[in-house]
């Protein structure tokens, strides 16, 4: 193998190993965007269960059936956000 041959051998490792790097960033990246999404969504689905909780028979059944909804809405999508990073872990 020339020199020449060695050096293109070089640069071609050194170029993927830049892609492999820029792609784990990118995907640490996400992770984060998605845990911090995660977050709100638990952090917001509580509220309404506390919501309902302090305010009990004060809500009308209309106000209890929309606060439920919401709930299980922001915990859908703070599994989703979840299963987002796992994919993301499991390649």
């Amino acid at each position: 193998m020339s020199a020449i041959d060695s050096a293109k051998e070089a640069l071609e490792k050194a170029k993927q190993a830049a892609a492999d790097v820029g792609a784990r960033v990118k995907d640490a990246a996400e992770n984060v965007k998605d845990a911090s999404s995660e977050a709100i969504h638990k952090a917001s689905a509580d509220a309404e269960s506390a919501k309902r909780a302090d305010l009990g028979d004060d809500m009308t059944v209309g106000q209890k059936a929309g606060s439920v909804l919401s709930e299980a809405s922001d915990r859908t999508k703070a599994a989703i956000d979840r299963t987002k990073i796992e994919l993301r872990d499991a390649k």
